[in-house]
């Protein structure tokens, strides 16, 4: 009963899309596209959904919970497609339901957590790093030995939260 809801959820929000696109516009903007770098990024998907997948297992991994990359990349790609749906992309958390199923939801949510957690530490760091190359605040010398402290620090936090602190906080 649950899976035809969620089925019937998904076919609901398709729908009322469908209804609320402007063909006329719609068909305007893909004959004027470019097609070689749509497939190219549609391409380039699947390496990234992989790479994002074996990161989210290896979370997983320090906590116990062990998934073939094949499902881990299934349930990434399925929160992922929910996140897009949802505000917030609060649909990726999802991806902890699935988990439930075989283990704790406070493990399950958190693997989802510390995954989301690491790509807003990614993005703060490269938009660190472009504010300070765009707005040119600072010289090339101050720029180098920030990036190289940052990722001193980012080495040292992976090197003490490893193994034992990094899965006794989890």
């Amino acid at each position: 009963m649950r899976k035809v809801l969620v089925k019937s959820i998904g076919v609901i929000l398709l729908l009322f899309i469908l209804l609320k696109i402007n063909v006329s516009s719609l068909w305007s903007i893909l004959t004027h596209a470019q097609f070689f770098l749509i497939a190219s990024s549609l391409f380039l998907q699947i390496p990234i959904i992989f790479l994002r997948a074996y990161k989210w297992q290896y979370i997983m991994r320090c906590q116990g919970i062990s998934y073939t990359i094949w499902d881990c990349c299934v349930m990434y790609a399925s929160g992922v497609y929910l996140g897009l749906a949802t505000p917030a992309r609060v649909g990726e958390f999802a991806r902890a339901l699935y988990l439930k199923e075989r283990y704790s939801f406070g493990k399950s949510f958190s693997s989802v957590f510390l995954d989301r957690f690491t790509d807003l530490l990614m993005l703060s760091l490269i938009a660190f790093v472009g504010v300070i190359y765009f707005f040119g605040v600072f010289s090339d010398a101050f720029l180098i030995s920030s990036l190289l402290l940052l990722l001193g620090g980012l080495v040292l936090a992976l090197v003490i939260f490893k193994k034992r602190l990094f899965v006794s906080f989890l």
